[in-house]
């Protein structure tokens, strides 16, 4: 039954970014083809696909407003709109159906980011034709000016570090929307609950942004990365304060747990204190 919540709102939510999804990838296909099998370069100064360019990068961040559009309207009409009555009636815990939709609404985060990643990933890919093998090279120099050593392995141990985090605050984003949507459903602020939920999203972030900048100031844990044997070693206090190359741990443990923090609220509130439209 769980696999058919799932199902049930990845098609609810997929009809409209499906559609924002399949245009991205005609227009990114458009521009690798022009640009690399048709030998189009940025300064030629042919407009279409210069301009399929600039749309690619508009649409990547129009897709991450209407991502977050959508799983919010899709949380509250689901389950607390008038479909609420619907879904409470369905013979599934009410823990599966808040799981179903958190599951879901990661994957769209997630799906938005690894896009917005892959449109400026064709942007630069575009603009690099026009370098050539001097781009690399580049990039090395302006490395080794900021830092004596850093080269672009310790730049990839860096972003894969940052990727990791980025997941767990889209987790913790996720969970604040949920959070704030859930709380203004009950009924001291049902009626004017969109007003509401605005008002504990702000409250919520702030809340959540100076804990996890408390703890990233107050705890150092995480691994240092010997530029001399190319190795990751577990460091804590003082040794991962004054590494050079240092990758924290703290910022998504903290995510992480605020994460699970709000999921447990959201879900005693939902079960206990919300009154469906």
């Amino acid at each position: 039954m769980f696999g058919k919540l799932l199902k049930h709102d990845f098609i609810a939510t997929g009809r409209i970014m499906g559609i924002v999804y399949a245009v991205m990838a005609g227009i990114s296909a458009y521009i690798l083809g022009s640009f690399y099998l048709g030998d189009t370069s940025v300064e030629d100064g042919k407009l279409l696909p210069s301009l399929s360019l600039i749309l690619l990068m508009l649409l990547a961040v129009v897709n991450v407003i209407l991502t977050i559009v959508v799983v919010m309207t899709n949380f509250q009409k689901s389950l607390y709109g008038d479909q609420g009555y619907l879904s409470f009636t369905l013979p599934v815990k009410s823990f599966s159906l808040f799981s179903a939709k958190v599951l879901v609404s990661v994957f769209w985060y997630v799906a938005a980011a690894v896009a917005w990643i892959a449109a400026g990933m064709v942007f630069v890919g575009a603009v690099e034709k026009d370098l050539g093998e001097d781009g690399m090279g580049l990039v090395e120099m302006i490395l080794g000016m900021t830092q004596e050593g850093l080269s672009i392995e310790v730049l990839l141990v860096y972003v894969t570090s940052i990727l990791i985090t980025c997941f767990f605050v889209i987790c913790v984003l996720t969970m604040i929307a949920f959070f704030s949507i859930t709380v203004s459903n009950t009924r001291p602020f049902q009626k004017h609950y969109v007003l509401f939920t605005m008002l504990f999203l702000a409250v919520s972030s702030i809340a959540v942004l100076k804990i996890a900048e408390f703890a990233v100031e107050n705890i150092h844990l995480g691994f240092n990365y010997s530029f001399t044997t190319g190795k990751l070693s577990f460091a804590t206090g003082t040794q991962a304060l004054v590494s050079l190359a240092h990758i924290d741990m703290v910022a998504p443990i903290t995510m992480m747990l605020i994460s699970v923090g709000l999921f447990v609220g959201t879900y005693m509130i939902m079960k206990k204190k919300v009154n469906i439209r």
